[in-house]
């Protein structure tokens, strides 16, 4: 009682400022992987489906910032900063036990220091929007006045997707489900771009700080209950999905863009003919089943590295990788088949895809070697070209079992081959290590 009572009494900004400048380092890191690279594939889409690009700017830069525009630029702009912030917010969670529970720092001040990390991720946004505004204010580019609701609104978006996405740090349920219904009210008043939503958007934001309370850390569950485990044969699966989370929800929102790309061609291009339309659909759901898959094998290898305990169990290696298989597979399936109800022989050809970026997609995260790319980057290498082959060309998809075969062989392979008592420095726990004392 006496520990909690002097972390409760503490000044606040010399406990804040060296956490903020930790997690700011952490999200520096997260925003130059991730951001970059999300950006650019987001407006590059967005560039290949309009049909007039000064006209699509035009407007990008009115719902920005002014009332000639309509708030989608703004919602859209906060869903970029929430993909950011969730992704952010994993690499956060690891620092949260260990050293840093030694800290003399009380949970609230460490939960603010978290959400001004998950802010200072989403900078690239707010440079963009900055150039958008230059390009109103300062070019006087399109003669339109500022709103500046719409200025504000933009701020309290990217603060409101910070707080949602950190929600999950929070100890108890229910401080959680309230942080997260309030910020995603702050969300949604910030970018209807009015002063009433404006404001509803502080006052949740201010409230949901008011409640924030300690700390979650991983690992720290509720006292045991009985659980029902499922069968052998689903044991793998179902580890690997627990393992995957939130993350099989998250990078489908970034995978997607392609099929949204080819879904805009197609309706700005009403005169295309049937086979054109059907080429356009196969790709870009082609690839985005690939960029699923490939993302989902990094963030599989990230938060379920090898373990000695799976080896003791009564599985082989080809059994391991058809399981790791089957779990990155399915969700990417699902992804891809409401392609079925616009084409139905579209989206069966892109359906029998899956099997091989699901293998290719398990023999990448068993030879990560600490490439900054993961997974996703070897995956890709090879499943962007065949995601191409195979939509251009339907009759190459008799390469498909050989491809199948041969990514499995290699899965295979290094599964047999790989060292799970391999130290990683990123995924170890100080907490349950005694010789971390003698360092």
């Amino acid at each position: 009682m006496r520990r909690a009572r002097l972390r409760g009494s503490q000044p606040l900004l010399s406990a804040f400022l060296p956490l903020a400048r930790y997690f700011a380092a952490s999200a520096a890191r997260v925003a130059i992987r991730s951001s970059a690279l999300g950006l650019l594939a987001t407006f590059f889409w967005i560039g290949l489906a309009t049909p007039n690009l000064p006209y699509a700017l035009r407007e990008l830069a009115w719902s920005l910032t002014s009332h000639n525009g309509g708030p989608g630029a703004l919602a859209l702009f906060a869903a970029l900063g929430l993909g950011l912030a969730t992704q952010a917010v994993r690499r956060f969670r690891v620092g949260l036990t260990g050293w840093a529970r030694s800290l003399p720092a009380s949970g609230v001040t460490v939960r603010r220091a978290v959400w001004a990390g998950l802010l200072i991720v989403q900078a690239p946004l707010v440079i963009l929007y900055l150039a958008a505004v230059a390009a109103v204010a300062t070019a006087s580019i399109y003669h339109a006045p500022l709103a500046p609701a719409r200025l504000a609104g933009f701020a309290l978006a990217l603060g409101g997707a910070a707080a949602l996405a950190g929600a999950v740090v929070c100890h108890a349920l229910w401080r959680r489900l309230a942080i997260g219904a309030l910020a995603a009210g702050a969300i949604l008043g910030a970018t209807s771009a009015r002063w009433a939503g404006v404001i509803i958007a502080v006052a949740a934001l201010a409230l949901a700080d008011r409640i924030v309370g300690p700390v979650r850390a991983p690992g720290r569950s509720a006292p045991t209950r009985h659980v029902r485990w499922p069968s052998p044969r689903t044991l793998a699966i179902t580890l690997a999905w627990r393992a995957l989370g939130p993350t099989l929800v998250t990078n489908a929102l970034g995978a997607v863009l392609p099929l949204i790309a080819a879904g805009f061609f197609r309706a700005n291009n009403e005169d295309l003919a049937p086979g054109s339309a059907a080429l356009a659909l196969r790709i870009g759901a082609a690839l985005s089943l690939a960029i699923y898959t490939a993302t989902l094998a990094t963030a599989l290898a990230a938060r379920r590295p090898p373990w000695r305990w799976v080896r003791a169990l009564p599985w082989s290696g080809a059994q391991r990788v058809a399981a790791d298989a089957i779990a990155l597979g399915l969700p990417g399936a699902a992804l891809v088949t409401p392609v079925l109800f616009v084409d139905v022989a579209s989206g069966a050809l892109t359906l029998l895809h899956a099997p091989a970026y699901a293998y290719l997609a398990a023999a990448a995260l068993r030879h990560t070697n600490g490439r900054p790319s993961g997974a996703t980057g070897e995956a890709l290498r090879f499943g962007v070209p065949l995601a191409l082959v195979w939509s251009i060309w339907p009759a190459s998809l008799v390469t498909l079992p050989a491809v199948i075969a041969l990514a499995a062989w290699s899965a295979v392979r290094r599964e047999r081959s790989q060292r799970v008592s391999t130290f990683e420095e990123l995924h170890h726990q100080t907490a349950g290590d005694p010789e971390w004392i003698a360092r």
